[in-house]
């Protein structure tokens, strides 16, 4: 699973404009958005992001910094998860996916955590 995610994270920076990296562990405060997959794959994917990692995010889309905050974290873990469904597809694993839901929860119950950075600014995806 963790390589559909890596391809995923991937993609999504570099049609946003952004330069892909790897990060340490991200232990700043930040937001969380989960989605469900069920299918060949069964589990809860979180996007935890840092407000500096979506303040970047948002100026690459939009140019500026104002946007909701919610909705921007929903949007990029859909974005994510849903490109990670289709490279999964591809090899025969199939699996759907939720609407992603915005937590006002910092502690979520995860096995693997991946750190990624989007022009230095790190993000996590935990499952």
């Amino acid at each position: 699973m963790d390589r559909f995610f890596d391809k995923a994270v991937e993609n999504f920076v570099k049609s946003i404009g952004g330069e892909f990296g790897k990060c340490g562990n991200v232990d700043k405060e930040g937001f969380v958005s989960k989605i469900e997959v069920n299918g060949d794959i069964n589990k809860p994917v979180y996007l935890f992001i840092p407000k500096e990692t979506l303040d970047t995010v948002s100026m690459l889309l939009f140019g500026e910094k104002e946007y909701d905050l919610p909705d921007l974290t929903n949007e990029i873990a859909n974005l994510i998860v849903g490109n990670a469904k289709v490279i999964a597809s591809d090899e025969n694993i199939d699996f759907d996916i939720s609407t992603p839901q915005f937590l006002d929860i910092k502690d979520v119950k995860y096995d693997v955590r991946k750190d990624y950075s989007i022009d230095g600014e790190c993000f996590s995806i935990l499952h």
